[in-house]
Parts: C-alpha cells; structure tokens; sequence
C-alpha cells in the first residue's frame, strides 16, 4: 500500500490492476499569506504583492534536471510540475477550477481544430525573455527531436510517429497531418500534452547552431548537446540556454541540495503574472524534518507553504473535511491528487512464474477483494485517502470517471468472496 502525493502525472501508463488507495497530502500555508487562520480547511489566498515566499520541497525529493524533454530516469513530478514547469510552459496546460480537463486560458495554445485527418495549431502571443517570439518553429523543434530520439522521451507514447506530416503554416500556425482520424479530445489529452515549445537558442550543439526544427537528422546531435548540458546543474542558474524563458518565472540560484530562487520573468507574457519578489524552494531530508520546522517559530528556516506529515496528522473526524490544526500560524487544507496508486506487473517474465500467475484474472480478483482499502485510509493514512476503483482518479469526481468507478470500489474488501 503506498501513498499518492498531490501532484500530477504526465506520463499515462496502461495498468493492468489497480490495487492503492490515494492518500492526500495536508497543505500548510502560513497564516500571513491567507486570508484565513486557525484551523480554517478553505486555504483561501489573498495575494501578497513583493516579499519571498519559501516552499517546502517533499523529503529527499529535490529537482534534479532542467531540460523539459526529460528522459525516463530523470522524468518525476517534482522536476515536471515544481520546476520546468514554472520557467518552460507547455503547449497545453491542465487543471481548470479544480478539474482534471485542459485548461485553455493559461495554455500556450489555443483550442486545436480538425479537418479530416488534418488538426492545426495555433500559438497566442508569448515571448521567451531573449525577446524572440514564441512560434510554430518551436513547437516544430519539440516533434521533430521526438521523431529523431523517442527512446530519450520519458513519455513517449508513440507520438508524433502517428503522424504523416507536421507542416509550418505560418509563424503561430502549425498543421499535423495524422496518419488516420483520431478523437481530437483523445489527441489533445494523450498527445499534445507532452509539447513543450523549445526556443530556438537551443537549436544547437557545441559546434554552433543546427537545424532541427526543418530537419530532423539534426535533432540527435541537439538533443545529445542538449542533455550534456542539462547534466551541468552548477551552470542551471547561469546558462544562455536555460536562462531562456517563457513562463512566469527564471532562475536566481540553484544549488544541487535542493536550495532554489527564482525570480519574476520580466518578459513573461502569459497570464497570472508574479506577485513576489523571490519564490525559493527548500529541501528536506525527512519529513520529520519539515515539521519540526513548521513547528518552531525560532527556526532559521521559515516556510510558507508547507505539509503535515501523515503520521502527525490529526484523525479526520467522520464527515469532516480536515482534523484539529496541530500547527498554530498556518491554515491546512486537504490537497487530493487526481490519480490513483498502482504497481506495473511483469506479464512477460520468463524467470519466475509470477507473471503467468497474474495474468488470471481470478488470482487479481482475489487480491482485490483481500485487500482493505477502507481500513487503510482510517488507519495509517487517518482518514486522509479514496479508495482507488479503476484506473481513473475519483477525486475530484469528472467526466472521465465511469459509471462503475461512480458506484464506488467494485472489489470491496471480502474475502468470503475471493475466489478459490
């Protein structure tokens, strides 16, 4: 049984079985920062214009890698979502009022339309802060590097390889030609969700600029360049390449540790500009550690958005939202992450058994109904979890829950009724 933090997945891997409960991660922001105190569960927040505000990363999970095509062994929640993210936007950005749908207003693109096997792209108005614009090039300079090395893509998923051609209409204006009619809701969701314009400072290798936006026999040695300079985390601050932006925020500092400051793109064009002054993130060996931070006025280290530990947090009483706030100074809200916890299985095995054991439907029928998730979320995760009843996330409920997962877990704990 494992826990699923609050943050969001940008891979989507088929799941054979589904066997977690999500748990939630209680989030503590100080009380200076919100328009609420005490033990207020609203988390609502008044912006703070200027200052610092210091954000908790979770223990021994600090960003790692900077290069927003992020191989498997670097591709994480914490280097995606809490850090490229915040300087290098993607094409299409997802979460709208607490839904899991796409989000057009924050989104660097407008709506894609289609024609047959024909859907185009359109870009809105953003510049990277070397005073270039933000165009079709860039979008083309992402297809082209994953068309030229997938197996360096942490999330391919066999896109844009199902395309026939990817055509530069004009400079916001970009066509892809599918190699059959698809879902332009499936498309959208499962592959355009993985582009991140790249600007054309890193169309290059060491030997000088390239050409890997119109030809895509170049996009190999960009993107080797590219990834050994991403390795160089003592340069991330200070680098031509990553100081080239189009999100909200760049960096000030980064230190290896986990210690990182970032400060407001003044060429930022997109919406929802920076407030603060500085936005750093801070490192923590072990959650113990946070809160006894969280816990100690005194403590050279202030945080201002932090997490309660789930084995510090106080029991959820039925029908209640949160449990007493043990730290004084802060509002906690509950952050339930849209998702579910899973484990992959090996169906292929050869050495072992196992994977001719559980490709029976009937032996991972039994397991699901031995295991208690109810149990689980009232015991070790104190009342803070949903039970996991497919393969889609049912909090916050959405369209993309079925009618079966609507009903609740269909394997509830019973083990009169696993089979024999």
């Amino acid at each position: 049984m494992t826990s699923a933090p609050a943050q969001q997945r940008r891979s989507r891997p088929k799941l054979h079985r589904l066997l977690a409960a999500s748990a939630v991660v209680l989030a503590l922001v100080a009380a200076g920062c919100s328009s609420n105190s005490g033990n207020s569960s609203s988390g609502a927040i008044t912006p703070v214009k200027g200052g610092t505000a210091v954000w908790a990363e979770p223990p021994s999970s600090s960003p790692t890698y900077i290069f927003p095509y992020t191989d498997a062994n670097d591709e994480s929640n914490i280097n995606n979502f809490e850090f490229q993210y915040l300087m290098y936007r993607p094409l299409y950005w997802f979460g709208r009022s607490g839904q899991p749908v796409v989000n057009y207003g924050l989104s660097v693109a407008n709506a894609p339309t289609v024609n047959g096997k024909t859907l185009t792209i359109t870009l809105k108005h953003y510049m990277w802060s070397d005073g270039t614009q933000v165009t079709a090039d860039d979008v083309a300079l992402w297809l082209n590097m994953e068309l030229a090395v997938p197996q360096d893509f942490g999330s391919y998923n066999g896109f844009p390889a199902n395309t026939t051609n990817i055509k530069v209409v004009g400079p916001t204006e970009l066509q892809l030609t599918m190699d059959k009619p698809y879902s332009v809701t499936w498309f959208l969701y499962n592959e355009l969700s993985q582009v991140s314009p790249m600007p054309a400072a890193w169309d290059r290798t060491a030997s000088g600029p390239s050409h890997c936006d119109t030809t895509i026999s170049d996009c190999a040695a960009v993107y080797k360049y590219l990834a050994a300079q991403a390795k160089d985390q003592s340069s991330y601050a200070t680098s031509p390449l990553w100081s080239v932006v189009d999100g909200p925020w760049k960096l000030s500092s980064f230190n290896a540790d986990g210690h990182i400051t970032f400060v407001p793109n003044k060429s930022y064009t997109g919406p929802v500009k920076p407030k603060l002054a500085k936005f750093v993130e801070v490192p923590f060996i072990t959650d113990s550690a946070e809160y006894d931070v969280l816990r100690s006025p005194n403590s050279s280290t202030k945080i201002d958005v932090g997490y309660l530990p789930t084995q510090d947090a106080p029991a959820k009483p039925a029908n209640a939202a949160v449990g007493p706030n043990p730290v004084s100074g802060y509002t906690m809200s509950p952050l339930y992450a849209w998702g579910i916890n899973y484990y992959v299985l090996n169906y292929q095995s050869s050495d072992s058994d196992h994977g001719a054991v559980f490709k029976q439907l009937y032996f991972r029928e039994a397991l699901a109904y031995e295991m208690n998730q109810a149990a689980v979320i009232s015991g070790p995760l104190r009342g803070y979890g949903v039970p996991t009843v497919g393969p889609v996330g049912s909090t916050p409920a959405s369209k993309w829950l079925s009618a079966t997962g609507k009903k609740g877990d269909p394997f509830p704990y019973d083990p009169s009724r696993s089979p024999t």
